[in-house]
């Protein structure tokens, strides 16, 4: 549903099944935004950021958690992990199309 969304309001969009492929997405697309699910198989969603912030230039693109866990808990492990900000699914389509027509 976000990519038709995103893509339908304009947005170049990428998709990984998995949090290993999401991660080579980064790397060799290196879009301004990226919207990593938490829950993915593999290598979770927090990994990706991990891994992805301590490249060199890991701190360009603004990365966004999108997941089921919402505590206080949740949102510090993913700014720990290097997430900017911290989506709560299902994310209304408004406020994340207002969001990355912001950020762009």
């Amino acid at each position: 549903m976000y990519r038709i969304l995103l893509e339908l309001s304009g947005h170049e969009v990428f998709v990984a099944e998995n949090g290993v492929l999401g991660l080579e997405i980064l790397k060799t697309a290196r879009p301004d935004i990226a919207l990593v699910d938490i829950g993915l198989p593999g290598m979770d969603g927090y990994e990706v950021a991990r891994r992805f912030r301590a490249e060199s230039d890991g701190d360009r693109i603004f990365l966004v958690a999108l997941t089921g866990y919402g505590s206080s808990a949740d949102r510090d492990r993913s700014r720990q992990a290097g997430f900017d900000l911290h989506l709560l699914k299902p994310v209304d389509p408004e406020a994340l199309k207002s969001l990355l027509d912001e950020r762009a």
